[in-house]
């Protein structure tokens, strides 16, 4: 979200320190079951960086990663200049 509400091309380094950085709020829940009619709308997906991608690489499985290895490397990245 922090990518996509900067208009970003892609996830970078600085999106997801941002990201790790923001405290944590659950998602909403509705209150009831929603109901359509839905209206199908485009994928949203953004690519990661050259630099994030390595970084994430390096440690494994992305949803395997634990917040508290994927900070220490994001900024070790960051102050090697990856982007």
């Amino acid at each position: 979200m922090v990518a996509k509400n900067a208009a970003a091309s892609e996830i970078t380094i600085a999106h997801l320190l941002a990201a790790t950085d923001a405290p944590y709020t659950p998602p909403e829940r509705f209150a009831s079951t929603p109901s359509g009619p839905f209206v199908p709308i485009e994928r949203q997906e953004l690519p990661l960086s050259p630099g994030a991608a390595a970084v994430i690489s390096s440690l494994g499985d992305l949803s395997s990663i634990s917040i508290e290895a994927l900070r220490p490397a994001l900024l070790a990245a960051k102050d090697q200049g990856l982007e």
